[in-house]
């Protein structure tokens, strides 16, 4: 294992990469008018050099706390695409076999927790 001094701490290399990359996000600049505006930051910069004014927009590592919530939200949107395709079809195949179905255990835990009411078998006729 490589290990670096950096004032005065020891860190490895993997620790010093996962550093630069935190300061380097936290440098980048992106104003509003490059992002969608779902994006749009609310923080206020002061630029400098030849135009030094003062835009609004949202540093890199926002941007990137932004993509990992979207990211998540829209996996765990799939993943409950994908489970409820998977017992319709359980249940078609329960009705083709017996003419009635009944709630798997997905669906039990949602009814003890509160959501929805009803009963957990249905004739189908």
């Amino acid at each position: 294992m490589t290990m670096t001094k950096i004032n005065g701490e020891w860190m490895t290399i993997e620790q010093l990469d996962s550093e630069l990359r935190g300061l380097f996000a936290d440098a980048l600049f992106f104003p509003n008018s490059m992002l969608p505006e779902s994006w749009h930051g609310k923080k206020e910069w002061q630029l400098v050099g030849e135009d030094s004014t003062k835009q609004f927009g949202r540093s890199g590592t926002d941007l990137l706390k932004q993509f990992k919530r979207d990211h998540a939200e829209r996996i765990e949107r799939e993943r409950h695409a994908v489970e409820r395709a998977r017992r319709v079809e359980s249940y078609c195949q329960q009705v083709e076999e017996s003419g009635r179905f009944e709630y798997d255990e997905f669906v039990d835990d949602a009814i003890s927790a509160g959501r929805p009411n009803g009963d957990l078998s249905l004739d189908i006729v």
